[in-house]
């Protein structure tokens, strides 16, 4: 995940030269502070693993030097990954639904989803989608979801996408750093 992390920046920059998206793309790297001794105490060794299993490097900045980073020394130190990026995303996406029907894709926003069935015709398939909005067949779908999914997606949530909570389910949350 982490080396296809990597990949998606030089992708998204790569996406937004060739389609001219005017979505503020700019390699301004990303800082991670310690807020306890412990955690930039395991930056070293993270630096490190992730520079043997990704040859991709981490800086690593100690106290003393934090406040020329960001103007406080209030934290334990700082990590930083020169490689990320920043992106207006509104903009980001709004010149990807642009360039993708530029490209011929028709996309219907606000248009719940009601069933989705395969259909199968001399070998060549197609997907029949039945919306609130009416009927389409497309050769190809893109199936873009929040973080939950409803009941004609379910074949592909467990596969793609959390589980909706239920009374029974816990939430899906990110881990979270100890």
């Amino acid at each position: 995940m982490y080396a296809a992390s990597l990949d998606t920046i030089d992708c998204v920059e790569q996406i937004v030269r060739e389609e001219n998206i005017d979505c503020n793309f700019s390699r301004c790297g990303h800082l991670e502070v310690a807020c306890k001794q412990a955690h930039f105490d395991g930056y070293e060794e993270s630096a490190a693993l992730v520079k043997r299993e990704f040859n991709h490097e981490l800086r690593i900045i100690p106290k003393s030097e934090l406040r020329g980073e960001i103007g406080s020394d209030i934290y334990f130190g700082g990590m930083v990954d020169e490689t990320s990026a920043g992106v207006n995303p509104a903009r980001y996406v709004a010149g990807l639904a642009h360039a993708a029907q530029r490209a011929g894709a028709c996309l219907y926003d606000r248009t719940r989803v009601i069933s989705v069935e395969l259909e199968r015709k001399s070998n060549a398939r197609k997907f029949r989608v039945q919306t609130s909005r009416g009927a389409t067949t497309a050769r190809e779908l893109i199936l873009a979801s929040g973080a939950y999914t409803t009941k004609p997606l379910q074949r592909c949530e467990r596969k793609s996408f959390p589980s909706a909570p239920t009374s029974s389910r816990r939430k899906f949350c990110p881990p979270s750093r100890a």
